[in-house]
């Protein structure tokens, strides 16, 4: 695969959460669950650039504090319209392709992120318009592709529904005929578990501690972390 430099990862970020405000400075492996992340997808083989897309309340400076202490870039946005945010982002640095990540996914890694592009990447393909790993990975090791193109033309119409714009890709979930969807495949050396590992209460993050007591380092593979998930038996059932 061909990568260039107006390609890179954002992960969205803030403070607020509903469910279980503040975690994305939780600690996990004696790191705030942020850092995590960004330390993890940082070693992916192509060198893509990490972007942190917080929001501009005052609360969410913390974040970029972290992203600064990661080498990441960083950006302030919109915190209401999670479409507007990531489309200025992408814009402001000259990003032409995104992937994207959520930091309430804080164990996918850049081996995983290189498996996906490479997948997404392996043969000639075109007319996609959202690669994804949704409904074939366990939740929360999940990996969304698309061009910041086709999010201007859909916030620049009349067709997103305030729920869209708080949920970035939905409508090319909800609009496949129109936006077709390309889902990538696990690597088949990965055991079948219907855990999820996705942190969005308590409870997950509970179990998040308990999954991750054993490792000694951030950098464990996501093959050893569903491995140790099932062998912990922290299934927790895939949302409907």
């Amino acid at each position: 695969m061909t990568t260039s430099t107006n390609m890179a990862v954002i992960v969205a970020a803030r403070m607020g959460s509903s469910r279980l405000p503040g975690k994305a400075m939780l600690p996990l492996l004696e790191r705030p669950m942020l850092e995590l992340l960004l330390t993890r997808l940082k070693d992916n083989k192509y060198g893509l650039p990490i972007i942190l897309a917080t929001t501009s309340l005052p609360e969410d400076e913390i974040l970029c504090e972290i992203a600064e202490k990661q080498d990441c870039l960083w950006f302030k946005g919109n915190p209401h319209d999670l479409v507007h945010r990531y489309i200025e982002c992408a814009k402001h640095f000259q990003i032409d392709r995104i992937i994207r990540v959520t930091a309430d996914c804080p164990f996918v890694d850049g081996s995983t992120l290189d498996y996906f592009l490479d997948a997404t990447f392996s043969s000639f393909s075109t007319g996609f318009s959202l690669a994804t790993t949704k409904g074939k990975f366990p939740v929360g090791i999940d990996f969304e592709l698309f061009e910041r193109n086709s999010l201007e033309k859909l916030h620049q119409s009349d067709c997103l529904t305030p729920e869209h714009r708080e949920h970035l890709t939905l409508y090319f979930y909800h609009h496949q005929n129109e936006y077709p969807i390309k889902v990538i495949s696990p690597p088949e050396s990965w055991k079948s578990n219907p855990s999820s590992f996705t942190i969005d209460t308590l409870e997950d993050y509970n179990k998040a501690i308990v999954l991750t007591k054993n490792f000694k380092t951030p950098h464990f593979s996501v093959y050893n972390l569903i491995n140790n998930g099932i062998s912990c038996d922290l299934n927790i059932p895939n949302p409907a």
